[in-house]
């Protein structure tokens, strides 16, 4: 059996409550509001796998997406858990993914702050910008 129909077959919303738990509790409680609302609306929960995998995997890095974590799936969690804290909220994977990816992209420009920050403190710019003798202006 190939493995994206195993997938289906051994899947279950214990399955990915185990998984998200593995992340952190903001996680295990987007995940979980997944099954439990769906099935308060009289839906089967397996309409909702295909989210819940969608939402686990912004937590693995990728080649493509490197910088994902499970502790930025889990920082994302807690603030859509926070802009939504009520149980009968559903969080979408949408909504999880564009948190994700501001969170890195914030991160990503402090880091470049910081290290412009510290280059400047130790030299002047004309110091960075030449990088030694054979700089740029030599």
């Amino acid at each position: 059996m190939p493995s994206y129909i195993r997938q289906y077959v051994y899947a279950s919303p214990g399955l990915f409550c185990e998984q998200a738990e593995r992340v952190g509790p903001a996680t295990l409680e987007v995940i979980g509001r997944l099954f439990s609302i769906a099935e308060a609306n009289g839906r089967v929960v397996e309409v909702e796998y295909d989210t819940a995998s969608g939402i686990l995997s912004q937590g693995k890095p990728t080649k493509r997406h490197s910088k994902r974590s499970p502790r930025t799936l889990e920082t994302a969690c807690k603030e859509l858990i926070g802009l939504h804290p009520s149980i009968f909220t559903r969080i979408s994977y949408s909504a999880v993914r564009d948190t994700v990816q501001r969170l890195i992209d914030e991160e990503t420009r402090i880091r470049a702050d910081e290290f412009i920050a510290e280059k400047l403190a130790v030299g002047n710019i004309m110091d960075i910008l030449q990088g030694g003798k054979d700089g740029l202006y030599d």
